[in-house]
């Protein structure tokens, strides 16, 4: 009997000991399983944010669906629609505004997210403010824009000559020179209107008659082609 007895628990013990051995073989496949499935959830968390951003990315190009010509009276016969069959044009005209008048004007426009703006606007400045002066609004204005929307796309179209006062026509060839080195310098669109001249004035000699606003529309019209 003893030594049945002392056989009995020597087999308890050697299987006490296969099983000891099986438990420490299955701890480190079940820690490198966690760490499998770990790094698979870190790579999917750091490439969400990727995925989101271009995500947003794309709805944010698809949203920005038109080109909005902001301008003072001088663009206020302006038909946006007939400027363009492959782009979606809407012209908005702020008759007497000056530079800093636009930025307030501009602000509803810029929510609706256009993907590029093209502005014509300064001659209402000429007579309280030097070329110089002008520039700097326009750069002030240009830094606005881009406050509330840095990706959009900006051009400016020349100011038009003036025979109601000679010294404002002055200025205005002045400005221009100015404006035209500004948009070179920052990579914006710039549109001359040199090809309007004073026979394309109204009678007071400072707003355009039927022949200005075709002349106008088409140097609008011949840029939109090349953007």
């Amino acid at each position: 009997m003893i030594t049945a007895l002392r056989l009995l628990r020597g087999d308890q013990l050697v299987t006490r000991s296969r099983q000891d051995s099986n438990t420490q073989m299955q701890e480190p496949r079940n820690k490198s399983s966690n760490k499998t499935v770990s790094k698979q959830t870190s790579s999917s968390k750091n490439h969400q944010p990727r995925n989101q951003a271009e995500s947003n990315s794309t709805t944010d190009a698809k949203n920005r669906s038109h080109i909005a010509i902001i301008g003072d009276s001088m663009t206020k016969h302006i038909n946006g629609s007939k400027l363009s069959r492959e782009e979606n044009v809407r012209s908005h005209s702020f008759s007497g505004a000056k530079i800093e008048d636009i930025s307030d004007f501009i602000k509803p426009i810029l929510r609706r997210k256009p993907k590029s703006v093209v502005i014509h606007v300064g001659t209402n400045n000429l007579r309280t403010d030097n070329p110089k002066n002008i520039k700097q609004k326009l750069g002030q204005l240009v830094e606005d824009i881009k406050k509330a929307d840095h990706a959009l796309s900006i051009s400016f179209s020349s100011l038009i000559k003036r025979k109601d006062d000679n010294d404002l026509d002055t200025k205005v060839t002045q400005v221009n020179e100015l404006l035209e080195n500004f948009c070179r310098s920052n990579n914006f669109g710039f549109i001359s209107n040199d090809n309007i001249d004073y026979n394309c004035l109204n009678r007071g000699g400072l707003h355009l008659n039927r022949k200005g606003v075709f002349t106008l529309a088409s140097n609008l019209r011949n840029h939109l082609r090349r953007m």
